[in-house]
């Protein structure tokens, strides 16, 4: 004992008590089955995520000049490349040099995790930094325009459905993907009309719109969102319209795509395509238009 018995007392103490604590977690994960035991396990080794800035210079393919994407190899000159990116030989060094894996790399990046961009905007999402940038492209809370005519307004669709509901009154609907729902638009709805769709389990915001299209009245369906990037999810639409004097006959039509809100389209003023076109002797003017709509996520 070479400092003395207090010391060592209380580093034996410091040494058992995670133990105890461990062993305590352990049985009350185990008294709940299955599943807490390896809530347990999962606990035990859980490390805490910590916030720092890298240089992104690290990170870069030195062929592409991308985010680096596994497996990384590096040559005898130490130029990193993705796995997609490197040949035999990197014909950066003189003489040329021979590529190998680097799964040191690998494993550097998957302990990097990036926020959304959009985070300030309610995505809790965390990405490995070669997934950050295809996912911005993608990400449901990223912000965009109104679709109201003349409004300036720009916020993620959970800020825009607060909006809407505010400023513009439109009837708001909630919805799920794959099932089909009703929505019932008052007379006179030959003219004009605007009904908003939220999808329960996220918060994509579509937008079913009747408009004047000639005698007819056309319905449009769109996602509320800022174009259409190539890695952005898709979606299509079914639509259906029925009035109560005419059960028997529906009109029918498929929509292979959803278009975005500010993609230009078909209609007259630039408008999106037309999901179905309802005929003027199609019910009465005194009557209620009933539209079936279901959206698909591709």
């Amino acid at each position: 004992m070479e400092n003395g018995g207090e010391p060592s007392i209380k580093k034996s103490r410091l040494q058992k008590e995670p133990m105890a604590v461990k062993h305590e977690r352990a049985e009350t994960r185990e008294s709940q089955g299955g599943e807490g035991a390896l809530l347990a396990v999962e606990e035990a080794m859980q490390v805490p995520w910590v916030a720092a800035e890298v240089n992104p210079l690290f990170y870069l393919c030195f062929a592409c000049q991308l985010p680096l994407r596994p497996p990384v190899h590096q040559c005898e000159g130490g130029h990193r490349v993705c796995g997609r990116c490197h040949g035999d030989r990197c014909t950066a060094c003189d003489p040329p040099a021979a590529y190998s894996p680097f799964p040191f790399m690998d494993d550097a990046l998957a302990a990097v995790r990036l926020p959304c961009c959009y985070r300030a905007d309610g995505c809790g999402r965390k990405l490995m930094y070669h997934e950050a940038a295809d996912h911005a492209l993608q990400c449901a809370f990223a912000p965009c325009h109104c679709p109201g005519h003349g409004c300036s307004m720009w916020a993620s669709p959970p800020a825009l459905l607060d909006h809407i509901t505010a400023a513009h009154s439109w009837p708001v609907t909630e919805v799920g993907y794959g099932s089909p729902f009703r929505i019932a638009v008052p007379a006179p709805w030959r003219g004009g009309g605007t009904h908003l769709l939220v999808e329960r389990n996220d918060p994509r915001l579509f937008l079913v719109t009747l408009s004047d299209f000639g005698e007819a009245t056309a319905v449009t369906v769109v996602c509320v969102r800022e174009g259409t990037a190539a890695a952005a999810p898709r979606f299509r639409s079914t639509v259906w319209a029925e009035v109560a004097s005419n059960t028997e006959e529906k009109l029918f039509r498929r929509q292979s795509t959803v278009p975005s809100s500010s993609s230009g389209g078909s209609l007259p003023g630039g408008g999106p395509p037309v999901c179905l076109l309802v005929p003027p002797d199609f019910g009465s003017e005194s009557e209620d238009l009933f539209l079936g709509v279901r959206i698909d996520k591709l």
